[in-house]
């Protein structure tokens, strides 16, 4: 965890991840079962499929919201090379990705 939420410095940024989640908790009636309940969320290990956790259409929405950035940079791109003096060739590249 500490090479995920530290920096090349000093661990100071995972630490205050479990300071935060600690007074998060904190406002559960019972902290350590609603999250104990919670990470069981993230259990795969059962029978069930990835579509029918409950964060699976959170992480969906996101890559789809990241998709459709990505496709406005690509737009804009391509209009970028439509410009008078615009980087001709690299329209040629951008023809050939059918944008979604």
């Amino acid at each position: 965890m500490v090479e995920s939420f530290g920096n090349n410095k000093d661990d100071a940024p995972l630490k205050d991840l479990v300071i935060d989640s600690h007074t998060f908790i904190q406002s559960q009636p019972d902290p350590f079962k609603w999250l104990d309940e919670k990470g069981k969320l993230f259990d795969l290990s059962g029978n069930q499929q990835l579509d029918e956790h409950p964060w699976t259409g959170v992480l969906k929405n996101g890559i789809s919201n990241n998709l459709e950035g990505a496709e406005d940079y690509f737009v804009e791109a391509i209009k970028v090379t439509e410009l008078t003096g615009g980087p001709y060739p690299i329209e040629k590249l951008f023809g050939r990705i059918s944008i979604i």
